[in-house]
């Protein structure tokens, strides 16, 4: 195994034991959570399913489309319009 693939497979590890210790999950919750997003929104996923506010996998693919279209819509500056902060 190559130097990049083994570095890449230990920061997955760490990234499952982060999200196990954080968030008391298994490995079968963090699996389902993957399916509806692997990328930026997976913590957000495992924080409201163990607020049970989502049910996996039952709302996984209605969550993976509204994800997907809310990352869509974040890119474009014209539907948030005037944000004052």
């Amino acid at each position: 195994m190559s130097h990049f693939y083994s570095k890449l497979l230990k920061t997955a590890r760490r990234k499952d034991e982060l999200l196990r210790s954080r968030y008391s999950v298994t490995d079968q919750e963090i699996n389902l959570a993957e399916q509806v997003d692997n990328d930026k929104f997976l913590e957000w996923v495992l924080k409201n399913y163990k607020k049970k506010l989502i049910q996996l996998p039952e709302d996984g693919a209605r969550l993976r489309d509204q994800l997907a279209w809310f990352s869509r819509m974040k890119k474009r500056p014209q539907i948030w319009g005037r944000l004052v902060y």
